[in-house]
């Protein structure tokens, strides 16, 4: 039993979710960079504020922009005629999106939860101030790293760079 398509309509409208968050994974992950870059606390309340501002971020952009994009995608393969496999450059795309995602779940939010102290323990900021640095420097460079990817992602997208795959080849 073949899978119903999308009409037009809901493409569009799908290409118009996927396509804010997206910018949502990518806005979010900008953010986070410049925060982390540009804002230098010298007490224990800017440390907090810096590093509440980096998980709510985290939290409330970058995560549901990337579970948003996937579930999305998901769509795009299911029910229109793109499919997950049936061009290089999406299934270069998913695998691309799916190793980011793990990656990013599974190192990304250890520096950026990791720096979150209780206010009750601010001092920890004073304390723990090389952990602390080396957990935004981590983050910085992990959120570099997944925002450039994010880009590629895009080019590949708007480029295409593949072609399609012959009739006889396997998926």
């Amino acid at each position: 039993m073949a899978i119903k398509k999308l009409k037009p309509q809901g493409i569009k409208y799908l290409k118009i979710i996927h396509l804010i968050t997206a910018c949502m994974w990518i806005g979010g992950g900008i953010a986070l960079i410049v925060i982390l870059c540009f804002i230098r606390p010298t007490t224990p309340e800017g440390y907090y504020v810096r590093s509440l501002s980096a998980k709510l971020i985290d939290d409330f952009i970058i995560i549901p922009g990337a579970v948003g994009l996937f579930i999305t995608a998901v769509i795009y393969s299911i029910w229109s005629n793109w499919g997950f496999f049936k061009y290089r450059w999406i299934t270069v795309k998913w695998i691309m999106i799916i190793v980011q995602t793990i990656l990013g779940t599974a190192i990304g939010l250890l520096w950026v939860n990791t720096n979150i102290f209780v206010p009750e323990d601010m001092n920890n900021y004073i304390v723990m101030r090389e952990t602390v640095a080396n957990n935004v420097l981590q983050t910085i460079i992990w959120g570099t790293v997944q925002t450039v990817c994010l880009l590629v992602v895009i080019w590949i997208s708007v480029v295409k760079p593949w072609k399609k795959k012959k009739s006889n080849e396997q998926p």
